[in-house]
């Protein structure tokens, strides 16, 4: 018996998960790509069959609207997390990067207009994005990128 598609939403809206028969279907997952909405773009994509081929487990992610708070590239969750870093909350951390002024919001919104694609922030989660800002600052202090 084939498979039903079913489909799963994550409560926040910007992850659907479909389970559905496998790669016996030529064209599944393409039939699947144009289903997605079209109004949130499509940051990450997982695609998974069972080694016998009856099961496809595929995975979108998207960048919705609500992860925005303002125009431009500042996520509300990487505002958490700089609000956090800058407080001193993960300072004995070494995954994090260490407080400093290139974490204000300007400092952080500038180098976002100036230095990254629309959704690098949505790719990535605050943490790391966060310790590649602090390298990309100790790579330009000693005159590394010439």
């Amino acid at each position: 018996d084939p498979v039903p598609e079913v489909a799963i939403n994550s409560y926040s809206g910007n992850t659907l998960t479909l389970i559905s028969g496998g790669v016996l279907n030529p064209g599944k997952l393409r039939d699947q790509l144009a289903k997605l909405p079209i109004n949130a773009p499509l940051t990450g994509m997982q695609v998974f069959n069972s080694n016998d081929s009856a099961v496809s487990l595929n995975i979108f992610r998207f960048l919705s609207p609500e992860t925005r708070s303002q125009p431009g590239y500042m996520t509300v969750e990487l505002e958490d997390y700089l609000r956090e870093l800058n407080a001193g909350a993960f300072a004995s951390d070494p995954r994090h990067a260490k407080p400093s002024e290139h974490f204000e919001s300007k400092q952080i919104d500038n180098f976002l207009r100036t230095h990254c694609n629309d959704d690098y922030v949505a790719r990535s989660s605050p943490r790391r994005f966060c310790k590649q800002v602090e390298l990309y600052h100790d790579i330009m202090a000693r005159g590394e990128d010439e």
